[in-house]
């Protein structure tokens, strides 16, 4: 695995969400996996009906007088998507199933 995260670029893009409304292209470092933590190259990707609630200010993404939401900008949302394992931390493998 080690080659491969040799191999991927230092940079890659990225949809941040800095707020309510305020989501931005931009261009960031390739995170490296920490401990137990994989590092997926994404191939392509989706999107769900709750970015577009996340997008548009629903408050169990931002929260209310009632809850404090799930958002802490600037992250960098997602969870539609399909990859493959370039890198794994300290700890981390990858199972395969044939």
């Amino acid at each position: 695995m080690s080659s491969t995260v040799d191999k991927i670029p230092k940079w890659m893009n990225a949809v941040v969400n800095h707020g309510r409304g305020d989501f931005r292209y931009e261009e960031l470092l390739v995170p490296q996996p920490g401990r137990q933590e994989v590092l997926i190259r994404v191939l392509t990707t989706g999107i769900c009906g709750s970015d577009i609630k996340c997008f548009q200010g629903a408050p169990w993404f931002w929260g209310d007088e009632n809850r404090t939401g799930w958002c802490q900008p600037p992250v960098t949302p997602g969870h539609e998507f399909v990859g493959e394992v370039v890198g794994l931390g300290e700890g981390a493998r990858v199972q395969r199933h044939e």
